[in-house]
């Protein structure tokens, strides 16, 4: 699934491995990019399962195809609730 890269804009991303062996291999390329920021991890705080990482689209298209099928990438957006009415 491409994430549609327009531009440099930066967006908060969902990023997760679909294979535990793959998750470390994601988070050395995470981590050893300065350009991408991991700004919370989401599950046991000694084994996160999901990060929510800065970067541009064209960033996290080319997660998407570095990990091609492996890999779930998608933009954070805010939940709600309830809807407004």
């Amino acid at each position: 699934m491409a994430v549609s890269a327009t531009g440099d804009e930066r967006y908060d991303y969902l990023v997760r491995a679909l294979q535990p062996e793959v998750h470390a291999q994601v988070v050395r390329v995470i981590e050893a990019d300065p350009s991408l920021q991991i700004v919370r991890r989401i599950g046991p705080v000694q084994d996160p399962h999901t990060f929510v990482v800065n970067m541009s689209a064209r960033q996290a298209d080319a997660l998407i195809q570095r990990f091609a099928g492996r890999l779930i990438v998608e933009r954070d957006r805010p939940l709600q609730l309830f809807p407004a009415g």
